[in-house]
């Protein structure tokens, strides 16, 4: 099936097909309990008919704060099938925030747990447009509507009338600048991303996937659903990124694809032994959210024997636009080849193309990208100007077409008049032997504007001083790219749920 094809679906339309295919095929898996296509599918029609007998129709929007979990999917499909909106909310958010994207949305029903029963209690009053909470929960809670009663029943849903390009989502950026924005994506919007993927072998029908990440946002949105559309043998769904069960369950359920950001990949390989672990089915590592450090990439690679592959997407494209192909030469750094039927230019400040070779912002169009910024007309025209959608990434291209992100424009350091792209940095500080984690940010100076500033967190046992990295840089780059400053931490760095370096974060503390 081309992208063509997957843009007819909606996304209960698909997974119906793939039910009377597939039957009792395992779709996912959680803490030892199947579940298979056909009983998902059963299961997410009563959830619609439930939340259509509380009101939810169609372009009705539903607040979903739960974490990983039988409920957490079951509500994606449930939402979708109603002709309703799903709202992702992030569990870390405090009440200040969840108060937000529900007032921002405008959601009517807040799908939580009761793990969050005091942060929604405690800004319940100020969200004037929820009409009920469902409550995820053993026991009744008052004033709330048990889950229970809304997922269990004999009534299946009928026809809402809902078109492929309706909107199925409504994800929230992270905010680095200014209050975070809604991005609307559509049912096909996200079904034609997934497809992309498929079709160049990330997802097959004989796959087990692994997924630990968080289903607030859109990376294990697009694993579930691009393991559906290939009717793989199940997704085995992790509440949380744990190394050592990670590494335990590729050997249980015979995992051959595993999806994750860049840390998570730097964790694995600090966890694995040999001797305990069997890694021998994991055939493809697909890497997302920021790009892999090039040293990381060889190690793993080398330990699992297996193919990492690197894609580029954003919330706002529905987490498509390029990626690695496993029948096309690989070249390091790069994150592929634009996806089929997306338009991808690199541009400058003015939004006209640059030579290949040359850095620019990337824009991009196609049937991948964001219907609009929810209640955000001017975020929206300025983001999506004459029909491109402007990353706010900088990028090259090469002659054969290849993307290479080199920063994200935000990220950049200017130092001097010189821009300084602190991947290139963090490339080479990942080289050495001693570093877990590391990242690069620039921090202001009063004669050169910024200069950039190393966090490094070292591994277990290992030890180094700032003058032994300052050697080992200036023997990889130009002097003006060698940061001028390096912190060692014995935490982790900021990160967000999914395990991407908040450099957002570090740059406040400055």
């Amino acid at each position: 099936m081309g992208m063509e094809d997957a843009l007819v679906y909606t996304q209960g339309g698909l997974l119906k097909e793939r039910a009377e295919r597939f039957g009792d095929k395992p779709i996912y898996y959680f803490k030892d309990r199947k579940v298979g296509y056909q009983e998902f599918h059963e299961k997410t029609d009563v959830i619609a008919k439930g939340l259509e007998k509380i009101g939810v129709g169609k372009g009705d929007r539903v607040g979903i704060l739960l974490p990983n979990c039988h409920e957490v999917v079951e509500s994606y499909y449930g939402i979708w099938k109603s002709g309703g909106i799903s709202v992702s909310l992030n569990p870390l958010y405090i009440e200040r925030e969840i108060e937000y994207v529900i007032n921002d949305s405008g959601a009517k029903y807040l799908i939580t747990s009761d793990i969050f029963r005091d942060r929604v209690e405690a800004t319940r009053a100020n969200m004037s447009s929820l009409e009920g909470v469902i409550m995820v929960s053993p026991e009744t809670i008052p004033d709330t509507i048990p889950y229970a009663e809304i997922a269990e029943g004999s009534e299946r849903i009928g026809d809402k009338g809902i078109k492929p390009g309706d909107a199925a989502q409504i994800m929230y950026t992270s905010g680095t600048t200014g209050s975070p924005k809604g991005a609307v994506l559509p049912h096909n919007g996200i079904i034609a991303t997934v497809s992309a993927i498929s079709d160049f072998g990330y997802f097959l029908e004989e796959d087990c996937t692994l997924c630990a990440l968080p289903f607030f946002h859109l990376f294990a949105v697009l694993v579930f659903v691009g393991h559906l559309y290939a009717g793989g043998r199940g997704v085995v769904i992790h509440e949380r990124f744990d190394p050592e069960a990670v590494l335990q369950d590729f050997s249980k359920y015979g995992v051959s694809v595993f999806y994750g950001v860049p840390t998570m990949y730097s964790f694995l390989l600090d966890s694995y032994d040999a001797s305990r672990h069997d890694v021998s089915k994991i055939r493809l590592g697909v890497v997302g959210a920021a790009p892999v450090p090039v040293p990381v990439m060889r190690e793993i690679e080398e330990k699992f024997d297996m193919t990492i592959l690197e894609g580029f997407g954003q919330t706002e494209s529905c987490g498509g636009c390029s990626i690695e192909r496993l029948d096309r030469e690989r070249k390091e750094g790069s994150c592929g080849i634009p996806a089929d039927g997306i338009d991808v230019k690199i541009v400058d400040e003015n939004d006209n193309e640059v030579p290949h070779g040359e850095v620019g912002e990337l824009i991009m169009r196609g049937p991948l990208i964001m219907k609009e910024y929810w209640n955000k007309p001017e975020e929206t025209a300025k983001t999506l100007r004459n029909g491109w959608l402007h990353t706010g990434d900088l990028a090259r291209r090469d002659e054969d077409g290849y993307l290479y992100i080199v920063d994200r424009l935000k990220d950049m350091i200017i130092t001097g008049g010189f821009n300084i792209y602190p991947k290139e940095i963090e490339d080479v500080l990942y080289s050495h032997p001693a570093v877990l984690e590391a990242t690069v940010i620039g921090a202001p100076d009063a004669v050169k504007g910024e200069l950039a500033k190393a966090y490094i967190v070292l591994k277990e046992g290992e030890s180094a001083t700032e003058e032994e990295f300052d050697d080992f840089c200036r023997q990889r780059l130009a002097s003006y790219k060698v940061p001028r400053t390096y912190e060692f931490r014995d935490t982790p760095l900021p990160k967000n749920p999914q395990g991407k370096i908040l450099k957002r974060v570090l740059r406040d503390e400055l």
